[in-house]
């Protein structure tokens, strides 16, 4: 469940006012009885209801951020900082300040209430972003009333070892990354040395195909998406298998631009060799 309050033309995580409860409901009129009968819908069919909450920004018009401007992060000339990643800014959005432990006791009263209202856990979209501290006083005030929320990790921009200091000992579930969306060889072969023994060590992480931040699979076609969400989607505990290699082949330029054949995975193994005794 995505709390937007913003136009759907506006499909950012503005977060206008899903911190401030009266004042979503206030915009929305019929909106809590309808949120309710969502949530009752989706228990009543055996679901799970997740929110999208994104506590490490809101957007410039929260009321947030026009009555409590200090929470915020400022540059030394008293500009509000923006947040972004991969040189990304994101200049639609404000970063929270959590130095401020007014900040940390009011966030983890927002995840109370959504709690309260039935919902079973949440996607915390840069999660990375917000001091592991934080996350260890949320998540303990959260489980107090509520023992068995899930809080998923975004671990996409994050470093590897914030997303393990996160889940062993702020105490999140799981973590996932959209990087198998990767058009980057380098970055994936990068990646999953690091990605496997951290699944191995903290269970299994959920990866996603695609995201939002980028144009859809399917602009590819319908079988080269398929097979990015499978080898997204599969998991397989106890034994080796090729899986990291075929989603090394699902990136390769080559592969994707077509006018391949049956030699394609000699031919690339025997580069790979050629290169690793310096004969290319």
């Amino acid at each position: 469940m995505h709390p937007y309050t913003a136009p759907l033309a506006d499909i950012r995580f503005v977060l206008h006012e899903v911190l401030d409860v009266p004042a979503l409901y206030a915009r929305l009129p019929g909106s809590d009885a309808a949120t309710r009968e969502l949530i009752d819908a989706v228990h009543s069919r055996g679901g799970s209801l997740f929110m999208d909450l994104p506590a490490n920004h809101t957007g410039w018009a929260a009321t947030l951020h026009t009555h409590h401007p200090d929470w915020y992060r400022r540059r030394p000339d008293g500009e509000f900082v923006s947040p972004g990643a991969w040189g990304v800014i994101w200049a639609d959005l404000v970063e929270l300040d959590y130095r401020d432990p007014r900040l940390r006791a009011y966030m983890a009263k927002v995840f109370l209430f959504w709690c309260s209202q039935g919902v079973d856990g949440f996607r915390c979209d840069a999660g990375y972003m917000i001091p592991a501290e934080t996350w260890t006083y949320i998540v303990a005030r959260v489980r107090e009333e509520f023992p068995d929320t899930v809080f998923l990790l975004e671990g996409l921009g994050g470093k590897v070892e914030v997303t393990e200091a996160l889940l062993t000992e702020a105490n999140l579930d799981w973590a996932y990354s959209e990087l198998f969306q990767t058009e980057d060889r380098g970055a994936l072969e990068w990646y999953l040395p690091r990605a496997i023994p951290l699944a191995e060590r903290c269970g299994p992480l959920i990866h996603f195909a695609e995201t939002h931040d980028n144009n859809r699979l399917a602009a590819r076609g319908e079988c080269y998406a398929r097979m990015r969400v499978a080898l997204s989607e599969m998991v397989v505990d106890g034994i080796k298998t090729n899986i990291p290699l075929q989603q090394r082949i699902m990136t390769d330029r080559g592969f994707k631009d077509g006018g391949q054949n049956i030699h394609y995975l000699e031919k690339r193994l025997a580069e790979r060799r050629e290169t690793s005794i310096g004969l290319a």
